[in-house]
């Protein structure tokens, strides 16, 4: 029995209820104009992602880029119950990105860098 997993969820996935699916953590790495053709339009797309947070228990944690207009309105309507993180605002977190990947890295302990990136 594992007592954490990282999953990575698509916003296909999200289309799709889900009664078991909690996180205590959420992340939304990004918002990019990828899947348009399915969503149609960047407030579609945002609030497909932004669905996540939908399920999360009070007091759980949503972490996701500041300044992103489309996030913060569809954050707003989804998320009743979690604590937000803006991921822009926090000191040594670092956004990377690319047309081929994302993800960020933060320091965690001192001189240790982690790393997380999504193909």
């Amino acid at each position: 029995m594992f007592e954490v997993a990282v999953v990575e969820i698509s916003s296909y996935m999200m289309e799709i209820p889900h009664k078991s699916f909690c996180p205590a953590v959420a992340v939304i790495l990004n918002l990019t104009p990828h899947h348009l053709e399915r969503h149609k339009t960047m407030e579609n797309y945002a609030e497909m992602k932004c669905r996540v947070f939908a399920k999360m228990k009070y007091g759980k944690l949503a972490m996701l880029p500041s300044r992103d207009q489309y996030l913060e309105a569809a954050f707003r309507k989804y998320a009743h119950n979690c604590n937000v993180a803006w991921i822009g605002d926090l000191p040594g977190v670092k956004i990377l990105g690319d047309k081929e990947s994302s993800g960020f890295e933060m320091l965690i302990e001192p001189l240790r860098l982690h790393r997380c990136v999504s193909p």
